[in-house]
């Protein structure tokens, strides 16, 4: 028996090879437990070629740097995710092993927050943050000059980084025009009433004939933008709006209208962050009929327009799929925002004209139960998630359906598709607005985006 395993031990490496080619990678993992030439076998370069680096305050981080050291000129996929400020140093050393790897095709980086966020004690901090980021922008440059064949690369939302988005889509236009698939130039701004402007050349996006995504700013946008996509391909657009000044250019009904026939299968998701005055011009300013509008998102911009909700409603009534509308709560509010008495409830009328809409979440503001019981009678089994606050759900005294009734009603409609938070399953900032960071929230759902 010894002598069996003896043999294990030393099987020649093309067969070991050829072995855990056809495991996944968790049973590599295991396997590789088995003995000395087992172990090696599982750090072929050929099983390493797509890769997560995580970069945070716990041992992951010794590992990544591990991964990255041996495959930091093979891995073909790469995606970072990273806590920072805290791993800041971490995540410009991997960039820099990566700058040399010419078989690179995708480089994804999803950090924890939009900012670099260091704390500064005197002037040299400052500089030394400004060294340290013009550090990370030219090893990104470097990893575009070096790859053969870059497919994918988004910025992570990182307000520092796209700081340097012209110059970095310049290169990208160069050197990978043909074969880029994804790009993700949006942001998560620190002080959305108060940021650097960043300028494309939007002539430049004429040289990416096989993008599928992209991402941007809703300051980058205009109609020469939309002019300029027109491979036909672009299955996505991610739009996000921050702050909105009268006299930004915005776009024109017409040059949607054109976008939509040179991009025939995109869909696009408008994303309001903070955008504290653009969610009260929305309706005005920023939706237009020709839009293929089919994911929306209001994050923490504190007002609920319930004319925009009418307006998508009649606009979006075959396209919209998805609308979520979360801020922190208002102890204040004693009447739904959506309510449009005697005019009907803004989401309801969603549920009723919008043929395609599968996901309604609205969070931070108060709402009629009858009003829920409405829309899961509407959507029936097509709403595949449909979420509120529990506390924010509010009983409507002249009806008389019993709230209990109406939650029975709504779990025999839609099941585990419906759910209602407790005020213990929510983040802090969605209770108190002073009591988290709402990037905490709003993070994960913009960088979902971009994939």
């Amino acid at each position: 028996m010894d002598q069996q395993d003896g043999y294990w031990g030393t099987l020649p490496s093309v067969i070991m090879l050829e072995i855990f080619s056809y495991l996944e990678h968790k049973d590599r993992i295991n396997a590789s437990m088995v003995c000395k030439n087992w172990r090696q076998a599982l750090f072929h370069p050929a099983f390493w070629k797509d890769i997560t680096f995580v970069l945070d305050d716990t041992k992951n981080s010794l590992w990544s740097s591990h991964l990255a050291d041996c495959f930091g000129l093979s891995v073909q996929n790469a995606t970072v995710r990273c806590q920072i400020p805290h791993c800041s140093f971490e995540l410009e050393k991997l960039l820099r092993n990566l700058c040399e790897n010419r078989n690179l095709r995708r480089l994804i980086v999803e950090p924890s927050t939009s900012t670099f966020e260091w704390s500064f004690t005197s002037y040299d901090d400052m500089e030394a943050l400004e060294t340290w980021t013009e550090s990370l922008y030219l090893s990104i440059l470097k990893i575009i000059e070096t790859s053969k064949r870059l497919e994918a690369l988004t910025l992570g939302c990182v307000e520092e980084l796209v700081l340097n988005a012209g110059e970095i889509l310049e290169v990208l236009g160069y050197y990978h025009g043909k074969h880029l698939t994804h790009l993700g130039l949006a942001s998560v701004k620190e002080d959305p009433e108060n940021y650097q402007f960043v300028i494309l050349n939007s002539i430049t996006f004429q040289q990416f004939i096989s993008l599928t995504i992209l991402t941007l700013d809703y300051d980058c946008l205009n109609d020469t933008m939309l002019e300029s996509l027109t491979s036909g391909t672009l299955e996505r657009l991610v739009v996000h709006v921050h702050d909105w000044k009268e006299n930004y250019h915005g776009t024109s009904d017409h040059a949607w209208e054109l976008f939509t026939q040179k991009n025939p299968r995109c869909e696009l998701r408008l994303n309001l962050l903070h955008a504290y005055t653009g969610v009260t011009v929305l309706e005005r300013e920023i939706l237009k009929p020709k839009m293929p509008l089919t994911h929306f998102k209001a994050l923490f911009c504190e007002y609920v327009n319930l004319r925009a909700l009418y307006i998508m409603a009649s606009y979006y009534s075959t396209t919209l799929k998805s609308l979520m509308w979360i801020d922190s709560a208002d102890n204040n509010e004693s009447i739904p925002p959506t309510d449009g008495n005697p005019d009907p409830d803004g989401l309801v009328m969603l549920a009723w004209r919008c043929i395609n809409l599968k996901e309604l979440v609205f969070i931070g503001h108060k709402y009629y139960h009858t009003n829920l019981l409405a829309i899961a009678r509407l959507r029936g089994h097509n709403l595949q998630r449909f979420e509120f606050a529990e506390h924010d759900i509010q009983e409507d005294y002249m009806s008389n359906y019993k709230y209990k009734e109406v939650r029975s009603e709504i779990n025999s409609i839609l099941g585990d598709n419906w759910k209602t938070f407790s005020a213990s399953e929510l983040m802090p900032v969605l209770i108190d607005a002073i009591a988290g960071d709402s990037r905490d929230v709003i993070m994960p759902l913009v960088l979902n985006d971009a994939k």
